[in-house]
């Protein structure tokens, strides 16, 4: 499985983006998260993608939320903060909790400053919350 890489004023951190990526699976909706390249890399130690809130998909919620994570030198992250709501109705909100949610529940494996201590990293993710469906197959023509 490919990681995303983030560099963050010369501390790294992973994204999440790779974990959360389409799971291949067309007929289920999915939260993607992607980020910023960079040189160097932590790796996060185990899935955090969230789950697609109920409410959010009865109403068909879709949009983009960034969350706004700082981890500390253990790997633990200590803050998660939505700074761009998917969108404006309450649907929109559940889907900025369940991605500040899932990211706060991350255990990460920490950057290391120039003299390979351990070190924190603030980062920004982008969850890109989509409804994919399933391609239908064009209705046969008829000749006539």
């Amino acid at each position: 499985m490919k990681h995303s890489r983030i560099l963050g004023a010369g501390l790294v951190a992973c994204a999440i983006a790779a974990q959360l990526a389409n799971s291949g699976c067309a007929d289920k909706p999915v939260a993607r998260a992607s980020a910023p390249a960079g040189a160097a890399h932590s790796e996060a130690k185990k899935s955090c993608r969230p789950e697609y809130p109920a409410a959010a998909l009865r109403a068909k919620a879709q949009g983009e939320t960034i969350v706004r994570f700082t981890i500390d030198a253990t790997g633990a992250v200590t803050e998660a903060v939505v700074v761009q709501s998917a969108g404006p109705t309450p649907e929109h909100r559940l889907l900025d909790e369940a991605a500040a949610a899932a990211l706060s529940q991350c255990p990460f494996k920490p950057g290391r400053d120039t003299a390979g201590q351990p070190t924190g990293a603030t980062v920004h993710v982008t969850y890109h919350w989509l409804l994919e469906q399933p391609v239908a197959a064009p209705a046969p023509v008829t000749p006539r």
